[in-house]
């Protein structure tokens, strides 16, 4: 997972009818009864109705199936009797044989059939046929609110600009599985498919399997204002020029490939007490490290806000700061810290942007160096700067590098010139 703002949605799906017509498209609709019936059909016949073009369609469900397991297989796990018995027929009433299952779902099943150690037969199909790494990208969560501009209502019926607003009641007959930490997101995958500067995201929420499509256009080769011509350098200092890259795809991340740079407001912090906390005290700890004005590169090492709390500020504030703000982006050698490129001015379009990044940048030293007002990242050597270590980008399954990685920044409103 990772990555742009998206929402998503979800709704109760209506029986199915023997005809296939499509109907008018309905708007502005809410989803309230989360504990409806779930999407019995196929989603690979669903997604074959759906406005995405064909090869877009073909690369999301290759990526879904790394994160889903078939009903058969997670029959070869199941123990002999009644329980087992009683899985696969819970299962195939939900339509899991027609569809392939989140590991949510296996949990779901398993916990309602009480089988009994089915935690760790479900931790072992999860350990055993999902794939780990795509489950970290896809994986997410949709928060009350949250808007789907398009979707596809079973086989039959398009629905467009549909919030996700859950009545009184409805989250507690859930499943315990289907809910994020704070009761009330819920598990939902995105899978994003990107040709050129125009891509395509499929979100699913896990609890129903309905579909939700958007389209959108990715500007980010023209934030990018081209530095200045640096002036003329004597022969014997002029550095070897690092290879262009193909900007935001590699052959490894055909979708997107770089760093996806966030900003937040404190103000928006200071509503969640416990996070703020944290928040303060890493920036404590970034004031006490001592970089020699910026030349140490261990003192970017460890905990810290960008590094650390990136994945909480997503899911617990989540709104970006609602400014459009430059920052400066710098690749440097990791032995040296000299400077290996320079890529110029990256726009923040409402608190957030892109980097597009090769393979070969990702082993390189990235520096975003942020406005003096910011709060974090604190101040080194005269600049409010993060860095991102080459190793960060490691750990990905077959010794690949990760496609993309998160960086986040916040600024106290107060101190805006």
């Amino acid at each position: 997972m990772h990555r742009l703002v998206l929402f998503v949605l979800l709704l109760v799906l209506l029986p199915f009818r023997p005809a296939l017509a499509q109907e008018t498209p309905v708007s502005g609709r809410a989803w309230t009864d989360i504990a409806g019936n779930p999407f019995v059909g196929d989603p690979s016949v669903a997604l074959a109705r759906m406005p995405i073009d064909r090869v877009a369609r073909e690369s999301i469900l290759v990526e879904r199936n790394k994160v889903t397991v078939s009903l058969a297989t997670v029959d070869g796990y199941l123990p002999r009797g009644a329980q087992r018995d009683k899985v696969l027929a819970e299962a195939r009433r939900l339509g899991y044989d027609k569809s392939r299952l989140y590991i949510e779902n296996v949990q779901a099943v398993l916990s309602a059939a009480q089988v009994p150690g089915w935690r760790e037969i479900a931790a072992k199909i999860e350990r055993e046929q999902i794939d780990a790494s795509a489950l970290q990208i896809y994986r997410k969560t949709m928060a009350v609110g949250d808007t789907c501009t398009w979707m596809q209502f079973g086989l039959y019926k398009q629905v467009e600009k549909v919030t996700y607003r859950p009545s009184t009641g409805s989250l507690e007959r859930l499943n315990p599985v289907y809910l994020h930490a704070d009761g009330k997101s819920l598990v939902t995958y995105a899978f994003h498919h990107r040709v050129g500067n125009v891509g395509t995201v499929l979100y699913e929420p896990a609890v129903c399997h309905n579909l939700c499509v958007r389209t959108y256009t990715m500007d980010l080769v023209q934030r990018y204002t081209p530095p200045p011509p640096a002036p003329p350098s004597p022969p014997a200092e002029v550095a070897r020029p690092a290879p262009s890259p193909e900007p935001g795809s590699t052959a490894d991340c055909p979708i997107v490939s770089g760093l996806d740079v966030n900003a937040f407001l404190m103000d928006d912090i200071e509503k969640h007490p416990e996070l703020l906390d944290r928040v303060k005290a890493l920036i404590d700890v970034a004031k006490g490290r001592n970089s020699d004005g910026g030349s140490i590169l261990a003192a970017y090492e460890g905990d810290a806000v960008s590094r650390t709390l990136y994945d909480q500020l997503d899911k617990v504030v989540q709104t970006r700061a609602p400014f459009n703000e430059n920052v400066r982006v710098y690749l440097r050698h990791p032995g040296t810290l000299q400077l290996a490129q320079d890529l110029g001015t990256l726009s923040l379009q409402n608190g957030r942007a892109t980097i597009p990044l090769s393979d070969s940048q990702k082993r390189q030293v990235i520096e975003i160096i942020f406005p003096r007002y910011f709060q974090s990242p604190a101040e080194s050597g005269g600049e409010r700067r993060i860095r991102v270590l080459p190793r960060e980008w490691e750990g990905k399954a077959g010794g690949k590098l990760w496609c993309l990685k998160h960086a986040a920044a916040a600024y106290w409103r107060k101190d805006m010139p």
